[in-house]
């Protein structure tokens, strides 16, 4: 991918953030503002600038490493999908928790355990967010995001045909990234689900009696 293709979707990506940043710290102001007795108000944090900050920290390494990071190779592809999804779902506890605000009774409304809850679990997002170690938690976020894809037709064929340079590519962005000793469990994982993938295409395209 060209330098010009990866400054595009960091352009992209920073620009997204920016907005949501912004609407994230009206949400955050309108939840401190709330009477004190109101739970788990404190120590709330714009999960926005943390996901920034997070992929900031990423790029920082992959940079080093001279490697581009918006390369839609396999293992950038799972850091990015992995942290964006924990962002996500931060949002909407906290759009949620927004929508609620709006219930009549003051009292019921604050002792909702689901409603309490949400402030717990967007709280709990920005946190996983924050303590992400590229050097630690790569293999969980190649593990969630091939357990995501492998439900995709597409992908399933697509991973099947070309399973041997999955392999490799992220075998060589693992030895790039100073993240050798996850080698051997990636390739161990590639290889149980590119053998679960190769059954199922099989399936998807064995001839009917009819044919």
């Amino acid at each position: 991918m060209e330098v010009m293709d990866e400054s595009y979707y960091l352009k992209k990506f920073r620009e997204s953030i920016l907005e949501q940043s912004e609407d994230m710290r009206k949400c955050l102001d309108i939840v401190y503002d709330l009477p004190t007795y109101v739970p788990n108000r404190q120590d709330l944090h714009n999960i926005s600038i943390m996901f920034n900050n997070k992929i900031s920290e990423i790029l920082h390494h992959y940079y080093e490493c001279d490697m581009k990071f918006f390369d839609k190779h396999i293992l950038a592809s799972s850091i990015f999908d992995y942290l964006s999804d924990i962002y996500n779902y931060g949002l909407m506890c906290m759009k949620s928790y927004m929508d609620v605000r709006r219930i009549r009774d003051l009292v019921a409304r604050y002792n909702d355990p689901n409603i309490i809850g949400l402030l717990t679990k967007y709280r709990a997002s920005s946190d996983t967010i924050w303590e992400f170690d590229l050097k630690r938690d790569v293999m969980v976020a190649l593990t969630n995001y091939i357990n995501k894809a492998k439900v995709s037709p597409l992908f399933i064929i697509m991973f099947f045909n070309k399973k041997e340079e999955i392999k490799e590519e992220v075998k060589g962005d693992l030895e790039s990234l100073g993240l050798e000793e996850f080698i051997e469990p990636a390739m161990n994982l590639l290889d149980k689900e590119l053998e679960h993938l190769g059954v199922e295409v099989e399936i998807i395209h064995k001839p009917s009696k009819s044919q």
